[in-house]
């Protein structure tokens, strides 16, 4: 492989861990904020609500800029955003936590679409959405870890925010310091945006990973809550179970694109979202130390599930249409996710075992829409 394509891939792969890192923080924290703001289940849903609202602001900003500006414009705003973002979570405020939630959100937004668009640039041989997904999987696994730590040293959940700093200049340098292409829609105009956006196999593709991606979160974000009321353990051994979730999950897609290849495409969603199903199922029913087994095993399924839809959308996204169609994508993970997430905590504080029950349906009707939509079963 070329030596400039692999500093590349490199240095897309340092950003989007960083952004993992930022977006899968706050929901190792959620005990902890409910615990030192006196939140209930319900209204701590009040956070992943701004945090899905910074991201839809950020790509309905996104999908013009992209087209008109190009990635570079894209890529800078997003770092102005995680700068702000960790100076105000670094406060010792719920409000000022909360608005900070929603900068950091921002930058997911913009930063990951920019870099998404980038990557699906590279040459279709280079390309392995498995891998670039799998460091959005090492962040997840780093945060809570790191979360652990900071509270078992008796630091306050400030603190993390603040160490994130360091990580912020080296990223930034990496990135900025890099002659990337400015990616940006050729002779750009709304009609033809419009007409690249509302592709029909598009729209349907972007649906389906929506409401999926929405429901990764919610497990991610909720499953806490399940563990702390069935089975009365507390945060730091929930980061623990969240650190094995996410070690699986990024083992799995890190040499997810053997799967993929093996399976092709459109065969790996459809199999991997039934064994989901049957997985969480067992999670919810089992003694602790297999519910844990299975939470395991549901992301070792769920891991080749989101690049295989990024990848698929991509490939059958225009070329110089990809900034914006990207954009898109995020957008509507992020306005799917922000209504999504919060109901399933309003229902968990409910009923934990009905709130899987709406996690569980994006996966059932992924499974059996998808066959109709794409008949090709594509292999990389």
């Amino acid at each position: 492989m070329n030596k400039n394509i692999v500093y590349r891939k490199v240095v897309i792969f340092s950003g989007v861990f960083f952004i993992a890192l930022l977006l899968n923080t706050f929901p190792a924290l959620m005990t902890e904020f409910q615990r030192v703001y006196s939140l209930s289940v319900g209204e701590s849903g009040i956070i992943p609500l701004f945090s899905s609202l910074g991201t839809i602001c950020a790509n309905l900003i996104a999908v013009y800029l992209l087209a008109k500006e190009g990635t570079k414009i894209g890529l800078k705003l997003g770092f102005l955003c995680a700068f702000s973002g960790l100076a105000l979570s670094s406060i010792f405020n719920f409000y000022t936590l909360v608005t900070g939630i929603f900068f950091l959100s921002m930058t997911f937004g913009l930063v990951m679409t920019s870099l998404a668009t980038t990557y699906s640039h590279l040459p279709l041989k280079s390309q392995d959405f498995s891998m670039y997904h799998s460091f959005f999987g090492i962040g997840g696994l780093v945060a809570p870890f790191f979360v652990k730590q900071v509270l078992e040293r008796g630091f306050s959940y400030n603190f993390v925010y603040l160490s994130y700093f360091a990580i912020f200049f080296v990223v930034a340098y990496l990135l900025f310091s890099h002659p990337f292409e400015n990616y940006r829609t050729e002779n750009f105009s709304i009609k033809d945006l419009k007409r690249a956006l509302l592709n029909k196999k598009i729209v349907v593709l972007v649906l389906l990973l929506g409401f999926y991606a929405a429901s990764e979160m919610s497990i991610v974000v909720w499953t806490g809550n399940f563990y702390k009321s069935v089975h009365r353990i507390g945060i730091k051994q929930y980061s623990m179970v969240l650190s094995f979730f996410w070690f699986v999950f990024t083992i799995s897609r890190f040499f997810g694109n053997r799967k993929i290849k093996k399976l092709g495409v459109k065969r790996n969603i459809i199999l991997m979202s039934i064994l989901t199903i049957g997985s969480v199922i067992f999670m919810l029913v089992l003694p602790f130390r297999f519910s844990v087994l299975f939470f395991g095993i549901t992301a070792f399924f769920m891991a080749t599930l989101f690049p295989s839809m990024h990848f698929l959308i991509n490939y059958v996204a225009d070329e110089d249409a990809k900034g914006p169609v990207n954009a898109f994508l995020f957008l509507t993970v992020s306005i799917v996710g922000m209504f999504f997430v919060p109901i399933v905590g309003i229902v968990a504080g409910i009923n934990i075992y009905m709130a899987f029950g709406i996690i569980l349906l994006p996966f059932f009707v992924q499974a059996i829409v998808l066959p109709a939509v794409c008949r090709e079963n594509i292999r990389i």
